[in-house]
């Protein structure tokens, strides 16, 4: 396993929680225990806006599991995965793509491949599209993760500064019809109360819904 791979699956013994902000001091509870929740390693959890599959990740795969009149059904492998290392699946808020982080050649016969690189995945209805490779001005390294997708489109991922150094938070826009990158690096409030911007953040960022507020890991 990549050394960055390990990184993204190192959490191990955690399991789904159920929780809600409705709820905010229930304590959390074992999310379809025996069922989604066991022994492996399961991360990465989300819900499509619909509430009616949860894509998470376990054992360097991308795993579904939807809601039926009897309960969650047991988890099974994505269309799109299964072959190669998968892994920090995040699902856009309308649930329409999926990025995630894989060490899946750029192209099938290629002898050499990224440690981690960003792929994204369209989703329509209960269909999932073939994965594409997110272009070179993105995966710009051969080591990015912690992928997250603003409702705007954005996308928040850590990456080395030309490949050096610790890892720091980017984000990706389509604009103007090009992608553009920059570093995330201090914080701006609009006037809606939005952050804009967040100041020299570290590692896996974490985005709610509105991507209004941002979460993340970091060893500062």
């Amino acid at each position: 396993m990549s050394p960055l791979l390990r990184i993204l699956s190192r959490a191990a013994g955690v399991v789904l929680c159920a929780a809600t902000l409705a709820h905010a001091a229930s304590p959390p509870e074992v999310f379809a225990p025996g069922v989604v929740s066991g022994p492996s390693n399961d991360t990465d959890a989300s819900f499509t806006p619909d509430g009616a599959t949860l894509v998470f990740a376990r054992d360097g795969a991308i795993l579904l599991s939807e809601r039926t009149p009897a309960g969650w059904s047991t988890p099974h492998i994505a269309p799109f995965s299964g072959r190669w290392m998968d892994a920090q699946p995040t699902l856009a808020p309308d649930g329409s793509a999926l990025v995630f982080v894989s060490n899946r050649p750029l192209a099938d016969g290629d002898a050499k491949h990224p440690s981690g690189n960003l792929w994204r995945v369209e989703r329509r209805g209960a269909a999932w599209g073939e994965p594409a490779h997110q272009p070179a001005v993105v995966n710009r390294g051969s080591s990015l993760g912690g992928p997250s997708v603003a409702a705007d489109g954005s996308v928040y991922f850590m990456d080395r500064v030309d490949g050096k150094g610790p890892f720091k938070l980017w984000r990706a826009q389509f604009r103007d019809g090009a992608w553009a990158i920059e570093g995330v690096i201090r914080v701006e409030v609009g006037a809606d109360g939005r952050i804009q911007r967040i100041a020299d953040y570290q590692h896996c960022p974490w985005l709610l819904t509105a991507g209004s507020i941002v979460v993340r890991e970091s060893t500062a």
